[in-house]
């Protein structure tokens, strides 16, 4: 008897947290704070309201910047925030029976277009408050992007760059691995984040057409839960 009142209830736990209901990234937009993004809630309303009626209109910002919602869906919204910047809001699902039975979090993403676009990462629970030590963005190096053993054989030589073909380019694996900005974008559709190395707007032309066999533009990873795991 004890036993079938395990099973009991630990299947009436399973379908309890299955039953939770999810929130789509339009409440959570709708409910953001204004320090998230220089914005009202009614500001925040009418970019929702222009492209649910598939109007490209923007909304201008306290700083006069110009904001739109490029994309949404049930768990993933993309806004600009100005002329070069702007945020992702991602709804994934977490190990409910680990994690004080939170079934959802948020992952924010931040990204700045200078000459080399640059993105940062944070976590929340779906009232806003961060979340520090529990999730991260995948830990990155510049390896992750180049194939070693062909920097290591390039910089062993000089090679042919520039534009004339003639200018002598001396490789230097160190100068090659500095270049540690990156861009973060996750897929509406499912749970993959795509990140992309901004090397090739950080490195001097020459040096990166001699090292661009060597180069890997991007890495892709799924949420699985609790980290985010590489694809082959």
């Amino acid at each position: 008897m004890k036993l079938v009142f395990s099973i009991i209830l630990s299947l009436t736990m399973a379908l309890a947290i299955q039953a939770q209901v999810k929130p789509t990234a339009e409440q959570c937009f709708k409910a953001m704070p204004d320090v998230f993004l220089p914005s009202s809630e009614t500001m925040r309303l009418d970019l929702v309201d222009y492209y649910k009626s598939g109007l490209r209109s923007h909304v201008k910002g306290p700083f006069d910047n110009a904001m739109e919602i490029k994309t949404m869906t049930d768990s993933y919204l993309k806004v600009t925030t100005s002329t070069v910047g702007d945020m992702q809001i991602k709804i994934l699902p977490v190990d409910s029976l680990r994690n004080d039975s939170t079934a959802f979090v948020m992952a924010v993403i931040r990204t700045v277009k200078g000459p080399a676009a640059d993105s940062d990462m944070s976590f929340y629970t779906l009232d806003w408050h961060p979340i520090k030590g529990v999730y991260t963005a995948p830990e990155l190096s510049s390896e992750v992007f180049w194939d070693m053993q062909i920097i290591d054989s390039l910089s062993q030589k000089s090679l042919p760059g520039g534009i004339d073909e003639l200018e002598s380019v001396e490789i230097n694996p160190r100068q090659i691995l500095s270049a540690g900005l990156y861009t973060y974008d996750f897929d509406p559709k499912d749970n993959t984040l795509t990140i992309k190395s901004s090397a090739e707007k950080q490195l001097d032309k020459a040096i990166f057409n001699a090292v661009s066999p060597a180069f890997r533009p991007s890495r892709s990873y799924t949420w699985q839960y609790d980290i985010f795991v590489a694809q082959n």
